[in-house]
């Protein structure tokens, strides 16, 4: 049937898409990781030049993780039309796979956000900040106002430590209802021997989380790694 050929189609791209989203993420722990080893070993209490080169980098991933995001929602409203209207049309009159991607992605926010508010650059700065200026408040011109995402950041650093198993993470992954982070395969085991749904370990969450709800948080993996590499 041609729509449901369509269908798949766009189902297994949307897949192919969604690995792009690893590649970027290996490009912000590598971008990161490189930036705090130029940072330890300056002494000068300046930015470094390298640094600020891989702020750039940093902010160039946010881009192309926006635009990556902008085809991924369209074409997750592709797939939805296709299941709606053109799934089990046996006939040539289901329009052209890409003239329907291309309306989705015409609807969806072209809306430019500021780069220097994503979660990844937000965690690029105050990641370098802290490896001379542990504990202290990030520097802000007095005429702006310190972002408020920051500010809880800086004033609550994400634990290493499991909630359910009590040990540090190896592999920490995080509830997309609630972002508390556990380790994957205490969570999972946790969550399967309890009829596929258990309320969040973290005590005081009232979010149930189950496993389609977990996804890897890579920032957290990067700081245990670093960690462990210092021990």
């Amino acid at each position: 049937m041609a729509g449901s050929f369509q269908y798949n189609s766009v189902d297994n791209a949307v897949g192919k898409l969604s690995k792009i989203q690893e590649y970027l993420d290996l490009g912000y722990s590598t971008a990161l990781e490189i930036a705090l080893d130029i940072e330890e070993s300056n002494s000068t209490g300046e930015s470094s030049p390298e640094v600020e080169n891989l702020k750039k980098v940093t902010l160039e991933y946010a881009q192309m993780e926006q635009e990556l995001n902008q085809w991924l929602n369209a074409a997750e409203m592709t797939k939805a039309a296709f299941q709606k209207e053109y799934k089990n049309v046996k006939d040539h009159s289901v329009p052209s796979i890409e003239d329907i991607l291309m309306s989705k992605l015409n609807e969806t926010d072209t809306t430019e956000n500021d780069l220097q508010k994503h979660p990844k650059a937000k965690e690029f700065i105050k990641q370098v900040w802290n490896v001379n200026h542990g504990g202290q408040p990030l520097p802000t011109d007095q005429n702006e106002t310190i972002d408020s995402d920051i500010i809880i950041a800086q004033a609550s650093e994400e634990s290493i430590i499991c909630p359910l198993t009590q040990k540090q993470m190896v592999e920490p992954v995080r509830s997309k209802k609630c972002q508390h982070s556990y380790e994957k395969a205490g969570i999972i085991h946790h969550i399967r021997a309890r009829q596929n749904r258990v309320r969040c370990p973290v005590a005081g969450c009232a979010h149930y989380v189950v496993e389609a709800d977990l996804e890897p948080n890579s920032s957290l993996a990067f700081r245990i790694k670093r960690l462990q590499r210092k021990q």
